[in-house]
């Protein structure tokens, strides 16, 4: 019975979602951790008192001891929240080949996989549209599936908002087509004292413009269409323009203390992922 109903619960996943669950459980880590029984109640660790907070919140036993304020934080309070975020445009449905994954598969797939990973650590997954507030519940990583599959405004740029200091908010997009305001987007969120990951997910035919007889290029984003008839004429100016672009994002990333991957769609996924998940380690998520 109880197998039978495992089988049933199974068949009724999403196949994003298994296929994220089953990529997870394929990667391995080293020992890490914060050396926690479980998330509760019990005192974790001090940290210094942040403006704003209220009073009633500082050790003042602890804070004698020195010059600075301290406040006492228990196990649940202590965990990172993490805020996920996928570019829901329609250009993300690109792929040059059938079979490979579309880009919007793929960073979905990145996603998910990354959340689920987080979760069994002990940290909190949020959305950064607002619709998942961080939590600590499996279910959330059902919650986050939908609202990344179903974007609710199909917007290429991510959602300006206020969320925790110290928390991490990782991207999967395609960020050359809005790199300027991009960067102006992550200058805007550093200054709220978060760790910024964005993750260029790209389809190889973008990386190496293959195209050699007459190409019908159509904008998948109301651009409008171009016939070429020798689309080689244009390879060394569409690759130095997609070099440059990158490169200034990659450049605004360092300059607010963030990471900026790309992540090719014909790649196996476990690459990128063990090098977020060291990224994340090292910024304090375990």
């Amino acid at each position: 019975m109880l197998l039978r109903d495992a089988e049933l619960l199974g068949q009724a996943l999403p196949p994003l979602l298994v296929a994220a669950l089953h990529t997870a459980s394929t990667l391995t880590f080293g020992a890490h951790g914060r050396k926690r029984a479980g998330v509760g109640d019990s005192f974790f660790q001090y940290r210094p008192y942040e403006p704003g907070e209220s009073a009633q919140r500082i050790d003042w036993r602890a804070s004698a001891r020195g010059e600075r304020l301290f406040v006492r934080e228990q196990e649940w309070e202590a965990a990172q929240q993490l805020y996920f975020w996928t570019d829901g445009s329609p250009s993300m449905t690109y792929h040059s080949n059938k079979h490979l994954p579309t880009k919007a598969e793929r960073a979905n797939l990145l996603a998910l996989t990354l959340a689920s990973l987080v979760l069994r650590g002990g940290e909190l997954i949020a959305s950064l549209d607002g619709h998942l507030p961080p939590s600590l519940d499996r279910m959330a990583l059902h919650r986050l599936h939908d609202i990344l599959t179903h974007p609710h405004d199909g917007t290429s740029l991510p959602p300006l908002r206020k969320v925790k200091s110290r928390s991490h908010i990782v991207l999967f997009g395609d960020f050359l087509p809005q790199a300027a305001a991009t960067a102006d987007w992550m200058r805007h969120m550093a200054g709220q004292g978060v760790q910024l990951i964005l993750v260029e997910v790209t389809d190889p035919a973008e990386e190496t413009f293959p195209f050699k007889g007459p190409t019908l290029f159509k904008g998948m984003e109301g651009e409008g269409s171009e016939d070429v008839a020798d689309p080689r004429t244009l390879r060394r100016q569409y690759l130095h323009r997609r070099s440059t672009l990158r490169s200034a994002l990659q450049d605004a990333a360092t300059r607010t203390g963030g990471h900026y991957l790309v992540h090719l769609t014909h790649t196996e996924p476990q690459a990128v992922l063990l090098r977020l998940y060291a990224l994340l380690a090292e910024g304090g998520v375990r």
